[in-house]
């Protein structure tokens, strides 16, 4: 007991310099909040719609996301995980006649640059924006033109491809080739539908994408090759409203129906050719899916599902069991959860995970913000024995402990 006692004291003298565990605390946070204040030079309070509810994550910790500064004016903002609080505009330069339309679907890569549609009104066209310097997009020109060029389902990899939907094609584009006819590669696939997402290629040029027949295919494009994918165990087709995720290492993650019509979240190899199908969450019977689905390069996968007709909840697959970060209704930052959205860049491979919500007080909009929660490794908890714990709390992020409900996984479908 003694030598017990005299680890505790060890461990509650540990300076927080020496403890870079603590950062994976259990605890949802938020990064920024809209009664913040002035936030940022001109933020605008009271614009409804303040803050975009689907933020996008790197592996630098950098969220990126719009932001109104007021009416009918978006910026491009960023903002850092390690430095919650502080947002930094990035551009509101505009192609066309709208400014910033796309908050819905933005994509982001590791070197801080954030991919997204200009305008979903006027003259529509794929844009590269990077964080600095201030105010210098990049516009791709051979991706303008088509007015069913949907802002919805924007991907891109860190080799420089980006991918977007077009009526009921799927367009490619090489940023690496501008100007050359051969960067631009159409998938001409009918049944697609609207979509939303999407992280639907990888840093290997593996494109996933679903139609709204229930098909899923595969696109590699160094081999310039395109596939129907058949997953296994009785899956019968994908629910095409979501786009499909797929992940570095070529694992899957999509939303599918079997054949008794149940709705669920699956995964995927994109390397076993048997097409063995994992069932990782069963979820609420109803007709359409409405948010993205997240994947890292560990397999874990964020997502959002019905609880209820009126209620739904924001769940991470670790691997091994279901959390349930945050749900509708809870009590969050003095306020109660109204909503909850995600984008299908909502987690990074360091385990840290972003979303948008708002809150309510009463019937009244109370705020918007951007959350997040960083999945806690297991040698975290030896961290925290002692004083340990009570110093991370301590700190001034504004950090509340979610409700951590265990779902039983199904075992794997065997195809």
């Amino acid at each position: 007991m003694i030598r017990y006692r005299s680890l505790l004291a060890a461990l509650s003298l540990i300076p927080f310099s020496a403890l870079p565990l603590l950062a994976q605390a259990p605890g949802v946070s938020s990064l920024i909040d809209s009664r913040d204040g002035e936030i940022y030079p001109g933020w605008d309070r009271t614009t409804a719609g303040q803050i975009s509810a689907r933020p996008v994550l790197n592996d630098n910790g950098v969220v990126m996301l719009s932001a109104s500064m007021a009416e009918n004016d978006w910026y491009q903002v960023y903002l850092e995980t390690a430095n919650p609080g502080a947002i930094h505009a990035v551009s509101n330069v505009t192609y066309g006649d709208w400014p910033l339309w796309s908050q819905w679907s933005y994509a982001i890569t590791n070197d801080n640059t954030l991919v997204w549609l200009n305008d979903d009104r006027g003259d529509r066209v794929i844009g590269a924006t990077p964080i600095t310097p201030v105010n210098s997009p990049i516009f791709f020109h051979e991706t303008a033109g088509d007015s069913s060029l949907s802002g919805r389902s924007i991907g891109a990899n860190n080799t420089g491809l980006i991918t977007y939907r077009v009526g009921s094609s799927v367009y490619i584009y090489d940023t690496n080739n501008v100007g050359d006819p051969a960067a631009l590669r159409i998938l001409s696939t009918s049944g697609i539908g609207t979509v939303t997402g999407s992280r639907n290629v990888n840093d290997s040029g593996q494109v996933v994408f679903g139609t709204s027949n229930g098909d899923l295919f595969y696109h590699n494009w160094t081999a310039n090759t395109t596939q129907e994918l058949t997953p296994g165990g009785g899956v019968v087709g994908a629910i095409g409203s979501v786009q499909p995720s797929v992940n570095n290492v070529g694992q899957v993650a999509f939303f599918g129906l079997d054949s008794d019509a149940n709705q669920g979240l699956y995964l995927m190899d994109l390397d076993d050719p048997a097409g063995t199908t994992q069932l990782i969450e069963s979820l609420y019977g109803y007709s359409k899916q409405e948010h993205s689905i997240s994947i890292n390069d560990q397999g874990q996968i964020l997502f959002i599902d019905r609880e209820s007709d009126d209620d739904y909840a924001l769940k991470l697959w670790t691997g091994s069991e279901i959390l349930t970060l945050l749900s509708t209704g809870d009590e969050f930052l003095d306020g109660i959860v109204e909503s909850i959205d995600i984008s299908s860049y909502g987690i990074n491979n360091l385990g840290e995970i972003v979303f948008g919500y708002s809150l309510r007080d009463g019937s009244s909009l109370l705020s918007q913000g951007i959350g997040y929660y960083q999945i806690p490794e297991p040698s975290t908890v030896l961290v925290f024995l002692g004083g340990a714990a009570g110093l991370y709390f301590a700190r001034t992020r504004r950090r509340v402990t979610p409700s951590l409900r265990r779902s039983v996984v199904p075992p794997v479908v065997n195809p």
